[in-house]
């Protein structure tokens, strides 16, 4: 599913300590990938602790709501035509991918994210 080259891509970009350089090669991993990499490597880059770390500290909820509604719109696309879904809303899923590294990556520090304690009401 992964070519070796956007493998090799993503993995040096999250093996980045400071939030800069991890951002700036994993944009650039995405602009390299094909549409349907870049759509597929979405559960890997954000596997659902993140998501919902993300979530629960009330972060980056837009962007992560972009994204999840692209997956569910795949989902909910006929079996058929699930396999064009990718090249169909590239522009999209593209657009939303990157606001979505991009918001993440600020809470990105010493390697690991780190996202605000919730506030209590």
């Amino acid at each position: 599913m992964f070519s070796p080259m956007f493998k090799a891509a993503v993995d040096s970009a999250m093996s980045q300590p400071v939030a800069d350089d991890r951002t700036r090669l994993l944009l650039g991993a995405m602009r390299g990938g094909t549409d349907s990499e870049v759509f597929f490597v979405f559960p890997l880059l954000f596997p659902r602790r993140i998501i919902d770390g993300a979530q629960n500290a009330h972060v980056c909820v837009a962007e992560i709501s972009s994204s999840m509604d692209n997956g569910k719109e795949y989902l909910a696309t006929a079996p058929a035509e699930q396999e064009d879904f990718p090249h169909v809303h590239a522009k999209k899923i593209r657009s939303d991918t990157v606001r979505l590294i991009t918001c993440l990556d600020q809470y990105y520090a010493n390697g690991q994210l780190r996202f605000p304690s919730p506030q209590s009401n």
